[in-house]
This record gives structure tokens, C-alpha cells and sequence, in this order.
């Protein structure tokens, strides 16, 4: 039931991360490669759910460039922890304080996930 922000480029990313994610919401990004950020939308002192932490684990695996490994180390952590060093090219984000998951490919839960056309992230700011 929590809604799930996908960035399509490192543009979106930055956007993404750092303007519409609020400091509760969670942000995931497959460890050690290119990829999309992931936020998970929270209210303010609410968990993310396991089911929701492993949907959004399995959509920064696919939306990275990991997608076809086996298993894959994804990083997590509240928003407020996310920083973008000065110059930093766009994409480029410091997680000060972060868990990992191993993440392997579940067709079942992304073909949940991914089934349909993602509502732009455009959209989702208005």
C-alpha cells in the first residue's frame, strides 16, 4: 500500500532524491553500479513494511545495471541520510548511514511490480 518513486536518469535521480523525497521517506539503490533511485513514500515515525522493502529492493536490482546478475547487494536508508557532494555529477549521492540486502531476481514479484507503463515521476509531484 506505500506508493514506490522509480528515477529513469540520473536528471530524474537527483530530482527524485533530492527534492521530492521527504527526510522519512526511504531511499534504495543497487550497491557498486549504475542504477535508478528507488524512494519508498512514509508518513512521518511509519516502518516500511518487509514486503514493501523487498519490492522496493527488487525494482533497484532491475532498474540498475545489475538487472541480469545473480544476486545483489542493495543499500537502504531514511531519505535525511542522503547527501549530494558539491559538483557532483547528477546521480551522484552519499549515503551516510545505510543497511544492505541481498536481492535475487523474484519474476513473480516483479512482474507484479513492473506490469503496465510506471506512472512518470512527473506526475507524481503535482
Amino acid at each position: 500500500g506505500l506508493q514506490i518513486c522509480v528515477g529513469r536518469n540520473g536528471a530524474e535521480n537527483d530530482k527524485l532524491t533530492l527534492q521530492l523525497a521527504r527526510g522519512n521517506d526511504w531511499f534504495f539503490h543497487a550497491s557498486g553500479t549504475a542504477g535508478s533511485h528507488v524512494i519508498v513514500r512514509v508518513e512521518k515515525k511509519q516502518t516500511v513494511p518487509l514486503e514493501s522493502l523487498l519490492d522496493a529492493a527488487q525494482l533497484a536490482k532491475y532498474y540498475s545495471k545489475a538487472r541480469d546478475w545473480g544476486t545483489v547487494e542493495v543499500a537502504y536508508t531514511p531519505k535525511k541520510y542522503v547527501t549530494k557532494p558539491r559538483a557532483a555529477k547528477p546521480r551522484l549521492v552519499i549515503l551516510s548511514r545505510c543497511k544492505t540486502i541481498l536481492i535475487s531476481t523474484e519474476k513473480a514479484r516483479l512482474d507484479r511490480l513492473t506490469r503496465g507503463e510506471p506512472e512518470a515521476m512527473d506526475r507524481e509531484a503535482d
